[in-house]
């Protein structure tokens, strides 16, 4: 019988082993030596016997120096690298700080969370960690690789392996501000689909049962460190919320709040924070009760609010002076027994972006407010342009507004009376499909019409259409005559003494959509027309539904500038 790597080459002869063996074993011996055949007949040891007793013998002794043999490989390696790899031979410092420069490529904009390039970042700590053991050495005491911890799962709960890496993370980022983010029992984020601390699979881990689902000890492991959270970001069960409240303690550090629910879950307990004195300074929230004090919102300047009531906007409003952008959509009708609307106007001298998308209390909500401070105003999803309550919030405000966004709405000519009260306009974006669909085209584009028209300030500047307009967007159908106003609608490039002041319009963007009507093509004539604009760098775009920017296609296929890189 020849045993080939320790695998028993023929079965037959696998029985005969497992027969002189199995069931000998002396229940009386510390030892638990088997006993051989010989032993239990009460015969002394046989040739045989003694043969197999040796060959284990000797097999246990070269087992024992392969081993010993393996672990002197390991360090010859070791040595090796450290004489004629030239990176061990860098200081550990200098690598502590290649490795931080290395998460430098996925820094976060803004006030952001880090953002994930193919799911590489957060793995990153780990992969360095795997390379070698001076590497791991330096990547463990390197706390900024450890500061950002993102746990990651399609499942509904957190498996024990998870929150012990969880645990071991967050002790390696030393006393660094954390950003924290928890996406559980929801749609992957990771192209890769694995459960993550750090993108770390877990898949083989055993089902828990929903009494212990690892919430509550997760929760214990990050509320430990509440006090270094400066982002933090849940996407988990609505009931887990008010888990994640942190420890009481002193005033924390934290900027960015954001909460979805990952299910729906009726009479959720409010998510509250347990320290008194945070520096809140984002706060995002869908569809979660919430319950925080006048102090921890005194610092808060952007909101993000989806599913709330008007009663509770309003109290916000009030306590929040530092607001500077507001975002709320999905805003119920007040109860019956509330009152249409606060007693008094709600003034917030702090915010200069209010987005909308309200189906429902338009006018509610409107009536309400004054934003003295009032710079860009979005509104989104109404089924009817609400002109009359937004001119009349303006005109409360008396406010200056310069950016205007307005989508989804059946405008119809509903636009004209609030585009005409607001003469202060600089940046306009128009994303109404309904306001240029095929039953409304007719030979001349009403909007570009007017535009046109009203390109050169006449006697009365004050009469004429968006006058300090400087960049427009729209969203229109190919085939609409806009065409037909550029460049008319810029005015004049000359503007000397005799001539009257243009609109200071520098920027034109289409935003093409096909609605039953083949593409148009642009006449050459008309092309030729947009040249000295684009030489003078005005920007002048219609991009297709495949991103593409036709005009400036057309222009590089006929050749028509000179410095033309198209």
């Amino acid at each position: 019988m020849v045993l080939d790597n320790g695998q028993v080459s023929n079965l037959q002869d696998m029985n005969r082993i497992d027969n002189c063996v199995v069931g000998c074993v002396n229940e009386e011996s510390s030892s638990n030596k088997p006993l051989r055949p010989c032993d239990i007949l009460g015969h002394s040891a046989c040739l045989s016997c003694t043969r197999v007793e040796s060959l284990e013998s000797r097999i246990q002794a070269i087992e024992s120096e392969l081993r010993g043999l393996r672990l002197m490989l390991l360090d010859s390696k070791t040595e090796s690298n450290n004489t004629h790899c030239f990176l061990l031979r860098i200081p550990p410092e200098i690598i502590s700080e290649i490795f931080e420069l290395c998460l430098s490529i996925y820094d976060a904009e803004g006030i952001e969370f880090p953002k994930t390039a193919s799911g590489s970042m957060s793995s990153l700590p780990l992969k360095l960690s795997a390379v070698c053991h001076q590497w791991r050495n330096i990547a463990c005491s390197t706390p900024r690789l450890w500061s950002t911890l993102c746990i990651e799962s399609t499942r509904p709960y957190i498996s024990p392996s998870i929150i012990g890496l969880a645990a071991e993370w967050l002790e390696r980022s030393g006393q660094l501000p954390l950003s924290i983010t928890i996406n559980i029992g929801s749609k992957r984020t990771s192209d890769s689909g694995r459960n993550v601390v750090g993108y770390m699979m877990t898949t083989s881990e055993p089902a828990v049962s929903n009494a212990d689902d690892g919430f509550e000890t997760l929760a214990e492991v990050v509320n430990r460190y509440s006090h270094r959270w400066q982002h933090l970001q849940l996407k988990i069960p609505a009931c887990y919320f008010s888990r994640f409240r942190g420890n009481a303690g002193p005033q924390s550090i934290l900027r960015t709040i954001v909460l979805r629910p990952s299910s729906a879950y009726t009479n959720a307990p409010p998510f509250e924070l347990n320290h008194s004195l945070p520096m809140i300074q984002s706060f995002t929230v869908r569809d979660v009760p919430f319950r925080l004090t006048p102090d921890q919102w005194s610092l808060l300047s952007v909101l993000d609010l989806h599913g709330f009531q008007l009663d509770e906007l309003f109290s916000i409003l009030q306590q929040t002076p530092s607001l500077k952008r507001c975002k709320l959509k999905e805003i119920p009708f007040l109860a019956i027994n509330q009152p249409a609307a606060p007693p008094d106007i709600i003034t917030n001298h702090g915010i200069r972006e209010l987005d909308v998308a309200a189906s429902t209390s338009a006018h509610q909500l409107l009536s309400s407010i004054s934003l003295p401070s009032l710079d860009h105003f979005a509104w989104t999803a109404c089924p009817i342009l609400p002109t009359g309550s937004i001119i009349s919030m303006l005109n409360r405000s008396s406010c200056t507004l310069t950016s205007l966004t307005l989508s989804g709405s059946r405008a119809s000519d509903a636009v004209f009376p609030l585009l005409r009260a607001i003469p202060s306009l600089q940046r306009l974006w128009i994303n109404f499909h309904a306001f240029y669909s095929p039953s409304r085209l007719v030979a001349d584009d009403p909007f570009f019409q007017l535009l046109a028209a009203t390109a050169i300030a006449g006697k009365d500047a004050i009469s004429v259409f968006l006058p300090q307009l400087r960049s427009l967007r729209m969203t229109m159908p190919d085939d609409s005559s806009w065409w037909n106003h550029v460049p008319e609608i810029f005015g004049s490039l000359s503007s000397n003494g005799n001539v009257s002041p243009r609109r200071p319009l520098q920027s034109l963007r289409i935003d093409g959509i096909r609605e039953h009507i083949p593409p148009r093509f642009v006449e050459h004539d008309r092309l030729t027309l947009l040249v000295p604009f684009l030489e003078a760098n005005f920007g002048i775009q219609y991009i297709d539904e495949d991103g593409r920017d036709l005009v400036k296609e057309f222009i590089g296929h006929h050749n028509l500038m000179k410095s033309n890189t198209a």
